[in-house]
């Protein structure tokens, strides 16, 4: 769960909030839920508002003949073909989500008629999704002619954290196969105060791993956010796991620095995560 400070702390008081933005004789798309009470209680909501339509989504799956093609059914109960170029499992359900929001326009609104297969399909094909799953070259801040490959990811909560690790597991495996050194992952985390670190961590570190604690830098126009104290993501990282190289560093620059000083020799892959802000730093020392 994220936001609890303005959501609630249980799934049913979320998923009511959630479901705040739901209007008489409005269109509702759910995406699939992982627990059964929020889609109970969603549900219940679109009926007491009295929506006019309700699609509840079915993730799409991946399909075996090559890398990102997916399939769907849409709601005529066809089948639908199409690619993803986002990386994770969890996109089956993004795509899905929009795709079934489109089709149900589509299907309901004439003046959307004009949507084709083939304008969905081209529309997710050429989605970008900055910050998530992505790969960098940051050898412009490393000031080295040789390419550096960052995984950048704004994992803020336990259920992406568990997708970011999910991953960077099936990036060792492939790794595995043509390699034979070591599989440990260099992590540069930092994250807002009321995140709940420990449950993050403990997704992400393994045995043998390093963990580089930094901070963002303050947010403009919104002081409320407050970054972690890097020292208290250590003690927390050091709890977790007692087998981990774990360390402040006084900033995101050093941290690349001395993280792609060791690549190769002590970890495989490099993933900067835990915050959204600390992307955003990521980003501003590229531009």
């Amino acid at each position: 769960m994220d936001h609890m400070n303005f959501l609630g702390n249980n799934i049913e008081s979320i998923s009511k909030e959630k479901a705040g933005i739901m209007k008489t004789g409005c269109k509702v798309v759910i995406a699939p839920q992982i627990e059964q009470m929020a889609e109970i209680t969603l549900k219940k909501c679109s009926e007491d508002i009295g929506c006019s339509h309700v699609v509840f989504v079915k993730p799409a799956i991946w399909k075996s003949e090559m890398v990102g093609l997916a399939s769907m059914e849409l709601l005529d109960k066809t089948n639908f073909e199409f690619f993803i170029p986002l990386k994770g499992d969890f996109q089956l359900e993004n795509a899905a989500t929009a795709i079934s929001a489109i089709d149900l326009l589509r299907n309901t609104e004439p003046k959307f008629s004009i949507i084709t297969n083939d304008y969905i399909k081209d529309g997710i094909a050429c989605t970008q999704w900055s910050g998530r799953l992505q790969w960098i070259d940051v050898s412009k801040i490393l000031k080295s002619a040789k390419t550096s490959q960052l995984l950048v990811d704004g994992a803020h909560n336990p259920s992406a954290a568990k997708e970011l690790r999910n991953y960077v597991d099936k990036q060792l495996q492939l790794q595995n196969k043509e390699i034979t050194k070591t599989c440990n992952v260099c992590w540069i985390f930092a994250a807002t105060r009321e995140k709940d670190i420990s449950k993050i961590l403990e997704v992400l570190i393994r045995n043998g791993d390093s963990l580089f604690a930094v901070n963002f830098t303050d947010v403009e126009g919104m002081p409320w956010v407050k970054c972690y104290d890097p020292q208290v993501i250590l003690e927390c990282a050091n709890s977790l796991e007692s087998n981990i190289n774990s360390k402040v560093v006084e900033n995101l620059g050093e941290a690349l620095r001395q993280a792609f000083a060791n690549y190769d020799e002590q970890y495989r892959i490099i993933v900067l995560c835990g915050s959204l802000y600390l992307v955003s730093d990521l980003f501003r020392m590229l531009q």
